[in-house]
């Protein structure tokens, strides 16, 4: 016997969230000396960082939430007409730089979000104006704010 599914209507629910994850030796997800912190979608990818398991999700629909290819326009916008002498002190255009903000793999190399100057410039000039505290790049996330990470 042939089942009539004319009828029926299928419900697809994407989930927005992802929990991404990040390790450390200390009690504390955050870095010394630095204003961020670095997670990753994989758990099992980062086993040997430390003892502490920490974890956030993110949700792309909350407002305090960006993904780094939405990030690039405005961190060309802004470098190309507030940091042209950091751009000539790196030897480097903002297009050329703002390719390393969604890295390819943020436990092997996290790009520009090593190097804290230009994530100080980031901080200053787009995301804390805009009260973005989480930055979603292709396999993980940067968080701004402590209060938003959770321990497992």
């Amino acid at each position: 016997m042939k089942k009539n599914t004319s009828n029926w209507t299928e419900q697809l629910v994407v989930e927005s969230v992802t929990r991404y994850y990040r390790r450390t030796s200390s009690s504390s997800p955050l870095s010394k000396n630095i204003g961020h912190m670095m997670f990753v979608d994989s758990e099992d990818e980062i086993n040997g960082y430390g003892k502490n398991l920490f974890y956030i999700d993110v949700d792309m629909k909350d407002s305090h939430v960006i993904s780094a290819k939405k990030l690039i326009p405005k961190f060309i916008k802004v470098m190309n007409e507030d940091y042209e002498d950091v751009l000539n002190e790196y030897r480097v255009d903002a297009k050329s730089l703002s390719k390393e903000l969604n890295p390819d793999r943020i436990v092997t190399s996290a790009e520009i979000w090593d190097n804290l100057d230009l994530v100080e410039i980031i901080w200053n000039e787009i995301l804390e104006p805009n009260n973005i505290l989480v930055v979603v790049t292709n396999d993980g996330c940067l968080v701004f704010d402590e209060d938003l990470v959770k321990k497992k």
